[in-house]
């Protein structure tokens, strides 16, 4: 019969043997041994370290120290990770908002497109005398060209 910890109901559990400032726990974790090894030598180097920084303290002392310096870290990271988290969230709003007004302009191209030639038709429209017929239209352009010539071609 399967057990709940083989169908993967619950972690496997491993027992770990470590060993922290010469003394010996032997811990029930999740995690893999070599990850908790690594961490237990960790602890030891800063206790360690805390201990030479502080030459009249007591190993005990300088675990505690470390403790307190451990938990600082860890509250100051989960601060800037709070920080980061409302940071990203205000960029991911603000790539949803400029999404939303790219879409919207995007469907709007089209109709400003067609409104300024309509616009620009209306403008040339108006400009010019409605009663000039295409004969007169070329003859317009032969004596605008005249004009456009420099002065020396002229005669």
């Amino acid at each position: 019969m399967r057990t709940k910890e083989r169908d993967g109901l619950f972690p496997m559990k491993n027992k770990v043997l470590v060993q922290v400032c010469d003394k010996e726990y032997s811990l029930i974790t999740e995690e893999a041994e070599n990850y908790v090894k690594a961490l237990a030598a960790e602890v030891t180097d800063m206790i360690e370290t805390t201990a030479y920084k502080n030459l009249r303290t007591s190993k005990f002392d300088a675990a505690m120290i470390t403790c307190l310096e451990l938990c600082d870290k860890i509250h100051k990271l989960s601060d800037a990770n709070e920080n980061m988290r409302r940071e990203i969230k205000s960029y991911t709003d603000d790539i949803g908002r400029l999404t939303k007004k790219l879409a919207t302009l995007e469907r709007q191209k089209p109709a400003k497109k067609q409104n300024a030639k309509d616009a620009e038709k209306a403008d040339s429209a108006e400009d010019a005398p409605d009663d000039i017929t295409e004969n007169e239209t070329g003859e317009f352009d032969e004596e605008l060209n005249r004009f456009n010539t420099p002065v020396y071609k002229q005669f």
